[in-house]
């Protein structure tokens, strides 16, 4: 358990927190239609503007051809078109039949699906071309046209889906895949209803001064002479918000996410990278972790992997992944006296878990 759960567990009064705090914040499962509909138009004429660009290309790349047909044929399979549909609720007994309007495609539905994977995939190939070449606009640097002259194993070695950073017009298209289809993807790991506009109208004064005080003890030094405000406090329980969604969205084990929660700031996943954080996730395959010591261990390494994302945007996903390879191989780093650890330690920490947080 965090220390901002254990607060807002103080604030409200009761274990169910998050159903006391979804009435400043609402729920963050809701999806409101209208909100729903105008995220997903963005999602969608983004992956449409991008898919275009590559279709200029296709005919330079058999590897690129066979990436555009697969992707169409998911993207025709999903369907995001159709978010809602009407289904009609059979009669009872003297009571007609009604029509009910229903989501037909879900959040998770979207994130789980084959589509979503290749649109992560897109931007990952492009976010590590951007790293390997320095591209910080639609146009090639002056160290990148030094990479294309001296070193053109490089250039022949990373492609995009088999075609050459060699110009300024794939360059503009890879850096025009990485930084729309991340945006993209951001807007798919937040709840679809305005968080922020719910939180201004339903905020309450007490929240204020419970979270005022744990802020201005996290910030420390740096809140000295600074005021915290509202909108700090806002935030704060925004990004708390974000990141218990973002951890439920991936899938990820509770317990994984439980004692990554209790070991690590919630600002720090909510100010990750949205795709290198779904790459650190997908890529430490959870599923395969089983016991709670395996779990521990992972998140303490996760941890320090989520920090390194929060404070450098720009990391690139290969990196990532050499750094994946090391968290996944723990098993073999353990020491004896990890494997020996002492059962009355883990009694301890339970005891912690569960003290009476509502001492002074």
């Amino acid at each position: 358990m965090s220390r901002l759960d254990k607060t807002i567990i103080k604030f409200s009064g009761a274990k169910n927190y998050m159903d006391q705090l979804a009435q400043v914040t609402g729920h963050m499962n809701s999806i409101d239609e209208a909100f729903y509909i105008q995220q997903i138009n963005i999602v969608k004429n983004t992956y449409i503007s991008i898919l275009n660009e590559l279709k200029k290309h296709s005919k330079e790349s058999g590897m690129l051809l066979d990436f555009i047909t697969v992707i169409e044929a998911e993207y025709k399979k999903l369907n995001l078109n159709e978010l809602y549909h009407d289904v009609i609720k059979k009669a009872k007994k003297g009571k007609p039949e009604k029509k009910i309007h229903k989501v037909r495609i879900t959040p998770k539905d979207i994130y789980e699906s084959k589509w979503f994977k290749l649109i992560v995939e897109l931007e990952k190939t492009s976010a590590d071309l951007i790293g390997q070449f320095g591209i910080e606009s639609n146009k090639m640097s002056g160290g990148h046209k030094e990479i294309i002259e001296k070193e053109p194993i490089i250039v022949d070695t990373h492609t995009f889906y088999g075609i050459k950073v060699n110009t300024d017009e794939i360059t503009g298209m890879v850096f025009a895949a990485s930084k729309f289809i991340n945006k993209a993807i951001e807007i798919l790991l937040t709840p679809m209803y305005d968080i922020k506009a719910h939180m201004d109208k339903n905020w309450l004064p007490q929240i204020d001064e419970v979270l005022g005080v744990q802020l201005k003890e996290k910030l420390g030094d740096k809140a000295k002479d600074v005021p915290i405000t509202e909108e700090d406090i806002k935030h704060y329980v925004y990004t708390f918000i974000l990141t218990k969604y973002r951890l439920e969205l991936t899938g990820n084990t509770g317990e994984f996410a439980k004692t990554l929660m209790k070991s690590l700031d919630s600002s720090v996943i909510g100010s990750c990278n949205p795709a290198r954080f779904i790459n650190l996730i997908d890529g430490l395959k959870l599923d395969e972790v089983e016991d709670n010591k395996g779990v521990k261990k992972v998140v303490e390494l996760a941890r320090k992997e989520l920090i390194k994302v929060s404070e450098n945007q720009d990391i690139k996903p290969a990196d990532l992944l050499n750094d994946i390879n090391e968290i996944l191989s723990y098993g073999d780093k353990e020491d004896d006296s990890e494997n020996n650890e002492n059962k009355d330690s883990e009694k301890e920490e339970e005891k912690e878990e569960i003290e009476d947080i509502f001492k002074d």
